[in-house]
């Protein structure tokens, strides 16, 4: 999570690039001192230009408090303290998300156990759902050399990133090197991304003894999701089951070859929309008082990974990659001693990262969603004093 990623290709929607420069300037919020010294560090951190070197280069963000909106940028939209001339994301203009999809992919999964969808043995679909009972050995996979794992792999190793298959979520090296960036750019990897991740190796280790990040769970959840929906009702999963309940449009989710959603790389979603998805999770799953995720996924997404708190998972791993969630999304938190990371920044923070900086945080302490979209190389480092500046500006009230 924390590499940066040196091969950037564009997708084919070309909704991927990023501005040359984002334009200082808040949206006027009453409820918030934008001339204290607080305000004037945080939007010179979070709204910096490109040639600079410190500070977050910033798309958009949106920040909300008690529910309420009290911040938005987009850098090409001159009524949120952008340029026309020189931006290029507006405030409809949807996101490339990158890693971030691997969060959405893990909320479509909850939705879908919520809803109570049987799997095609007829069965409900839960946490314990085996691989072996969604891909047993026919047609499209009896040659693949880990069917007799799938009985071992249940649906809650592939959210923790336990499911065992030997993984290399390498984008800066050579690309021989990494499982992930054949899977998506290759011919062999694209045109079936679901089954070159069905058909990685598996460690020593076993499922669930050793975490390890991996855009290969994600596709196995959609693959999942797709075999236990059907083709024409996953067609439309992401919409039916988590955009249209939240009221969200304009967003696009690529496929690869097969049909299948590429839920570990290509949503893109507008920032007002990856707000609702964090208030979702601030607001214990519900939305406009209904339950849309069950509570026991809410406060799982709080905790540590198991696998990542194993005595087979390397310590090295974590302090490269960063304290998973056990729901698939980042934490503050302890882990093998390591942590927490973000020493500004509230321990009971958590949050969906993706690579050049796409961040949807949740905040309990402070009742506080911070959406991010952006562009930069190495971002992770910058999260801290991200976090920390725009807790102290939106506590600054406007006397």
């Amino acid at each position: 999570m924390k590499r940066v990623l040196l091969i950037p290709i564009l997708s084919i929607f070309g909704l991927a690039c990023s501005s040359l420069y984002a334009v200082r300037g808040p949206s006027s919020v009453p409820s918030v001192n934008w001339e204290s010294s607080e305000c004037k560090d945080f939007l010179d951190y979070t709204l910096l230009h490109q040639s600079e070197k410190e500070g977050f280069k910033t798309d958009g963000v949106v920040i909300q408090k008690n529910g309420n909106t009290l911040y938005e940028f987009y850098d090409g939209d001159p009524k949120f303290g952008g340029s026309a001339e020189t931006g290029l994301y507006l405030r409809d203009t949807p996101h490339a998300l990158w890693s971030a999809s691997k969060t959405i992919t893990a909320m479509l999964v909850a939705r879908a156990i919520h809803e109570g969808v049987r799997t095609p043995d007829g069965n409900p679909l839960s946490l314990s759902t085996h691989l072996n009972d969604i891909f047993p050995m026919d047609a499209n996979y009896a040659k693949t050399p880990n069917a007799n794992f799938y009985k071992d792999v249940n649906i809650e190793h592939l959210v923790e990133m336990g499911s065992n298959f030997d993984w290399n979520e390498s984008y800066e090296s050579d690309i021989r090197k990494s499982t992930f960036l054949p899977m998506l750019y290759l011919k062999d990897g694209n045109r079936d991304m679901l089954k070159y991740a069905l058909n990685a190796p598996q460690m020593k280790e076993g499922p669930g003894n050793r975490w390890n990040y991996s855009g290969g769970n994600s596709m196995m959840l959609m693959g999942v999701l797709h075999k236990t929906y059907g083709d024409e009702a996953f067609s439309k999963l992401p919409w039916t089951l988590l955009y249209d309940p939240l009221e969200i449009s304009g967003a696009v989710f690529e496929k690869d070859g097969k049909g299948n959603f590429i839920g570990n790389s290509y949503a893109y979603l507008k920032p007002l929309d990856m707000a609702k998805l964090g208030q979702l999770f601030l607001q214990n799953g519900t939305y406009q008082g209904k339950q849309l995720m069950d509570t026991e996924w809410i406060k799982a997404a709080q905790t540590v990974s198991p696998p990542a708190m194993s005595k087979d998972t390397p310590i090295e791993s974590i302090k490269v990659e960063g304290v998973y969630g056990a729901r698939a999304l980042w934490l503050n938190q302890e882990v093998q001693g390591y942590g927490p990371e973000f020493k500004n920044s509230p321990k009971d923070m958590y949050f969906a990262a993706g690579h050049y900086g796409q961040l949807i945080i949740i905040i309990p302490s402070e009742n506080m969603v911070i959406a991010r979209t952006g562009h930069d190389e190495e971002y992770w480092s910058k999260i801290d004093p991200f976090v920390s500046k725009t807790i102290a500006c939106m506590n600054q009230e406007k006397k």
